[in-house]
């Protein structure tokens, strides 16, 4: 019995500590149901679907006027600068200088002066331009000096005088004259040198013009309108029906070439195929037969002087040939065909120079070069 009570005492001795582990045991437990709690997500509200907007459909823009371009603004002309020296011919110590200027200049001989000739191959060769200072009655009492041209001459005489001032001065390619003269103020001088009268034939009637030295005159209209068979009349190769036809105030016959030429008067047709280049001859013999034809009386051709002249005219039109001048044209490009058929009348000294569309069938640089 003693032992029972012994029992007793010690689980009664023992209660704080038991109270005291099931508080512990139940703060663990707390603290586990803690850690491993996870609060419930909210139920999603289900989506509610978008009402699509009303899709606007694009209105179509009204047509516009097409805005103009502006016109382009026109380029200004560039100014240019022509420097002629006068008086040449004098001396070619002053002048030799000059001609080493890098830029392009012209430079006028006086006529039939001692160093004129000499002066005027000096300046050619340097590559510049070559013009006849032409001597002119002065309206006052100075001499105007050799070769002058005056108001009492005939116009064979200007004629003769010009001719043999040019012969003096080589490669003149213009004219000038610094001083104001009585020739140059005189009409009979200086004015009309082709002069048509109610000219009529084959495409044209009636045709009235005059054309005076150093003016450009251009007759327009469509294929068959009639400018070509009037140059053709002119220069003799069809006939006209009716009216009169004056060079420097001396009436031509007409209908003959040769007179035609013999005024002065050269033709470059429309077709040089059918009516200008020889194609069995050579460059040479292309740009000589007009001449020939001018000066056929005299029994000997001079193959040198022949030479010479195609050899100027080649470098002032610039042909290009494959070899030289015996080169058969047809081996030339039409440009170059045509350069020789130009150059065969210039040859002639010709003093109006009817020109058919001279650029016909060219290409564009040797349209350039021609203009």
């Amino acid at each position: 019995m003693a032992k029972r009570k012994n029992g007793k005492k010690s689980l009664k001795n023992n209660y704080p500590l038991i109270v005291a582990a099931l508080i512990l045991l139940a703060a663990l437990l707390i603290l586990a149901a803690v850690i491993n709690y996870h609060p419930s997500s909210k139920p999603e509200t289900p989506a509610i679907p978008e009402t699509p907007e009303p899709q606007v459909q694009p209105q179509p823009e009204p047509a516009s006027e097409p805005v103009p371009e502006p016109a382009p603004v026109p380029e200004k002309p560039k100014k240019r600068i022509y420097i002629i020296l006068d008086d040449g011919g004098h001396n070619t110590h002053q002048l030799k200088p000059f001609l080493q200027f890098p830029g392009k200049l012209s430079i006028a001989v006086i006529p039939r002066l001692k160093y004129s000739k000499e002066a005027a191959e000096l300046i050619y060769q340097s590559g510049k331009t070559v013009m006849l200072h032409q001597p002119m009655q002065p309206l006052g009492k100075a001499d105007p000096g050799a070769g002058a041209i005056y108001v009492t001459m005939s116009n064979e005489d200007i004629r003769r005088t010009l001719n043999e001032n040019l012969d003096s001065v080589p490669h003149v390619v213009g004219f000038n004259n610094h001083m104001g003269s009585a020739a140059t103020s005189d009409e009979r001088v200086m004015d009309v040198v082709l002069k048509i009268e109610d000219y009529s034939g084959p495409g044209f009637n009636h045709i009235n013009l005059e054309a005076k030295k150093g003016e450009v005159i251009g007759l327009t209209g469509l294929l068959g309108a009639g400018a070509s068979e009037l140059m053709q009349a002119v220069f003799g190769a069809i006939h006209a029906t009716s009216g009169k036809v004056y060079v420097e105030g001396e009436q031509l016959k007409g209908g003959v070439i040769h007179e035609a030429m013999t005024h002065k008067i050269a033709m470059i047709a429309a077709n040089r195929k059918e009516n200008s280049i020889i194609p069995d001859f050579s460059l040479l013999d292309n740009n000589a037969i007009s001449r020939h034809m001018l000066t056929m009386r005299k029994p000997v051709i001079h193959k040198k002087q022949e030479i010479a002249r195609y050899n100027e005219m080649k470098k002032t039109l610039n042909i290009k040939s494959v070899h030289d001048y015996n080169d058969l044209i047809v081996a030339l490009s039409g440009g170059n065909q045509q350069k020789v058929i130009i150059a065969r009348w210039l040859s002639t000294q010709a003093d109006i120079l009817l020109m058919d569309n001279p650029t016909q069938g060219i290409d564009v640089g040797a349209k350039a070069e021609i203009y």
